[in-house]
């Protein structure tokens, strides 16, 4: 495997794990649905919170 497939791969496998962070916070909120718009500002938060951990 390539080093750029590696990173693509280790990227996937970021975005996958805030997207599901995201839905399971967001289907806790009561008549917040946790399909919709907030869902991807939301995973777009933590993962931006990730690369800030990752950096500092």
């Amino acid at each position: 495997m390539t080093a750029q497939a590696d990173s693509r791969e280790k990227e996937r496998d970021r975005i996958t794990q805030c997207v599901g962070e995201a839905y399971s916070v967001l289907d806790l909120i009561p008549g917040v649905n946790p399909n919709g718009p907030i869902l991807v500002w939301l995973a777009e938060q933590f993962r931006q919170l990730q690369e800030a951990d990752r950096a500092g």
